[in-house]
């Protein structure tokens, strides 16, 4: 990545993935409650490790594969209150 973009360009867009991140966020609890909005930051987060395997093949390290399976399970334990047979799909 760096062979593309240079420090300085790098930099200018991870503040503004972090600036548009953040006003997502802010922006969504206008309009959702709390519980849904740290979903939301959570699943911000599977994505954020997904995303540079999709667009620059880059490899997906073991640790950060469990930190994505824990915050998925965690995830669905918030969605069904524990139970999991209340998962449902619709």
């Amino acid at each position: 990545m760096r062979e593309v973009f240079g420090g300085a360009q790098l930099s200018i867009l991870g503040l503004i993935g972090v600036g548009a991140s953040t006003y997502m966020v802010y922006w969504s609890l206008q309009y959702t409650t709390a519980i849904n909005n740290l979903l939301l930051q959570s699943a911000m987060r599977i994505l954020m490790l997904a995303l540079p395997a999709l667009f620059f093949d880059d490899a997906i390290a073991m640790h950060s594969i469990r930190m994505g399976s824990a915050l998925r399970i965690g995830n669905r334990r918030i969605v069904t209150k524990g139970d999991p047979s209340d998962f449902t799909w619709g």
